[in-house]
């Protein structure tokens, strides 16, 4: 199913009513267009987003545009290699000297922050490609608020007021600008779309951005429905997403709309951990190489390690048959999937 950044849909709107997403005019809509397809030409993920960074860095909003900036040495290196690469090659521009690889290394956690510098306890981890390139999920119990991963994601509502709960404790511990970052982007583009994802700098916190996701509210439904699942996922995915964006290499996401908002821990626990392992498979050459799943409390900690351990049997299990499948006929295959959860002890 498709998944949208915030960008997204901001960029499809203007295709429809007004073209405010590059600040154009109505009548500048053909050029946005064609921009937007021969990104999309370049075989780049994610298009809109990489419209919206090359306009608001480099005034990029025209093909014309494009080129002069990709034969501007000193401002071409300023975009992501892997970007200028595919975009050089759709548009016949000469290659540009190597400037770096947009993915980061995959020693760069150990090398900038190590899973025990980021702050709490280690309870279970898994990396869902094994020894290839992409993100290792860990579960851990700490302090979001003095976490210290590339960014911390913030649990909000679509006003962006960040009075109680995570959202009051991010904004008494890093401070106001968070909260005026936040307000004056509300007063720009109103309200954060349920499922959508925008970012702040963190203030006095120790990482340096905050992701801010809006989670579905389920508190006034007997369960979660089909749509708040959607919701829930599209919150894990553009939040991990923004800190693609911002080309971050570790992130801490918290039980989103777990608190306050109703969804069932156990059930919201396992949709993002879902989300995480699909973002780890689909987008594996991201800069992404840490996924830290966060909570203070026990119970939110504890679906979390139930959801990771499922989700790494049923792999495992997957794995395991594929490998026997290929090797004797499919009705001897009759290994059965091995529940280890009663296993999983929580430290104190």
């Amino acid at each position: 199913m498709q998944r949208y950044h915030i960008a997204t849909d901001r960029y499809i709107a203007t295709q429809q009513s007004r073209i405010w997403f590059f600040g154009m005019t109505p009548r500048a809509g053909g050029a946005a267009r064609k921009l937007l397809a021969l990104v999309k030409a370049s075989g780049l993920h994610d298009a809109p987003l990489v419209l919206e960074r090359l306009e608001r860095e480099h005034g990029v909003t025209t093909k014309d545009e494009l080129v002069e900036v990709l034969r501007d040495r000193k401002r071409a290196s300023e975009i992501p290699a892997s970007w200028l690469q595919s975009l050089r090659t759709q548009l016949g521009e000469p290659e540009a000297p190597d400037t770096g690889v947009m993915a980061a290394p995959l020693n760069t956690i150990s090398r900038h922050v190590s899973i025990e510098e980021i702050g709490g306890t280690v309870l279970s981890k898994w990396k869902p490609n094994g020894d290839e390139v992409g993100p290792e999920l860990v579960v851990m119990q700490g302090d979001l608020t003095a976490c210290k991963t590339d960014a911390i994601v913030n649990a909000a509502n679509s006003r962006l007021m960040h009075g109680g709960g995570l959202a009051g404790a991010i904004v008494r511990r890093g401070g106001a600008e968070i909260q005026t970052e936040s307000s004056a982007w509300i007063k720009r583009h109103g309200k954060l779309p349920v499922g959508a994802a925008m970012s702040t700098a963190a203030g006095k916190l120790p990482c340096k951005y905050v992701v801010h996701t809006v989670g579905p509210n389920v508190s006034r439904f007997p369960s979660p429905m089909p749509e708040h699942t959607e919701e829930l996922r599209k919150a894990v995915w553009n939040a991990l997403l923004e800190a693609e964006r911002l080309e971050l290499t570790s992130i801490a996401i918290p039980g989103i709309s777990t608190g306050i908002f109703g969804y069932p821990r156990d059930q919201g626990a396992q949709e993002i951990v879902q989300e995480c392992v699909r973002f780890s498979d689909e987008r594996s050459s991201t800069c992404l190489r840490l996924i830290a799943l966060m909570n203070i409390d026990d119970p939110t900690v504890s679906s979390f390690v139930r959801a990771l351990q499922d989700v790494k049997d049923r792999g495992e299990t997957t794995t395991a048959r594929s490998t026997e499948q290929s090797a004797q006929p499919e009705e001897e295959i009759t290994a059965p999937i091995i529940n280890q959860l009663s296993s999983i002890k929580i430290r104190e």
